[in-house]
Order: structure tokens, then sequence, then C-alpha cells
């Protein structure tokens, strides 16, 4: 088994990362526009559409689609189309 182990062409990577050090600030009043935000998410009617509704709406545009495809082809063959 490879055991991955350092190296000493790893170390000037491993000292630069040893400095890092990350000092995270937020961008001023960044709370105050989450919770703004977080209001404004409940105060929104949730619109619940069944999966019945969907699947039907779905069929629907597909028989548009295939009747406006159908109507572009020559009659015989547009009706072995939708056959």
């Amino acid at each position: 088994m490879n055991v991955n182990k350092p190296g000493h062409k790893e170390e000037p990577l491993r000292a630069l990362l040893n400095e890092w050090k990350v000092t995270p600030s937020l961008p001023p009043s960044f709370q105050e526009r989450v919770w703004r935000r977080i209001v404004q998410a409940e105060a929104e009617p949730m619109i619940s559409v069944t999966l019945w509704t969907v699947w039907s709406n779905w069929i629907a545009e597909m028989l548009k689609h295939f009747f406006e495809v159908s109507r572009t082809m020559p009659p015989d063959q547009g009706k072995r189309y939708l056959a």
C-alpha cells in the first residue's frame, strides 16, 4: 500500500500554509440583509402544486407540440406521426 508521506519538496508549501491565517469578515449590514430576505420569503405565499397537475400540464403541452409538428408534415405523414 502506497501511503503519501510528506517529502522535502512539500516543505515550502507546508510552511506557507501554516502561515496562512483566515480572517473572515462579513460585509456591512450582512446580517440585516439576511434577516430581511428571510422575512420576505416567509411573507410570500407558498404555491403548492400536485404531481397530478404537473403531469397533466406536461401531457397537454406535449400533445400540443405533437399536433403542431404534424401540421408541418404532408397529410399522410402527419397522420402516421400521430397514430
